[in-house]
């Protein structure tokens, strides 16, 4: 049986976009949910942690997922960054202070989601 995976929407809304903050048990638990939904196009596997962007309807949907039993600073800190970084490029932000902003504004955002959910980050 698959594990839940915890999911929190994150608004960005200066940029009129939002990232879902993702907490899997396992990959394989994320990697399944992916295949029903894009066929297998996106490989999570073999991953701490992952950022990935999906397109619908809806427009545009970003995804970082974290393994929980790997959360850690350096963890939630690379993984934000490739989330600033692939959000900017898509509105064809290119300033670093603008970039810079936006990692702050997520990394605080994805430290208060998990503190809520008492999750429980390596000091390492």
């Amino acid at each position: 049986m698959a594990s839940k995976i915890f999911k929190r929407k994150i608004p960005v809304s200066i940029y009129s976009r939002y990232a879902n903050l993702c907490v899997v048990k396992n990959m394989e638990d994320m990697q399944a949910q992916l295949d029903k939904k894009c066929n297998g196009m996106i490989n999570v596997m073999d991953a701490d942690g992952v950022v990935f962007e999906l397109f619908s309807s809806k427009g545009h949907e970003y995804y970082i997922v974290l393994v929980e039993e790997q959360l850690s600073h350096n963890l939630i800190a690379h993984e934000v960054f490739h989330l600033a970084v692939k959000m900017t490029s898509d509105i064809e932000i290119k300033d670093e202070e603008s970039t810079a902003w936006l990692i702050g504004y997520l990394t605080e955002e994805v430290y208060k989601v998990l503190k809520s959910k008492n999750y429980n980050i390596k000091e390492q």
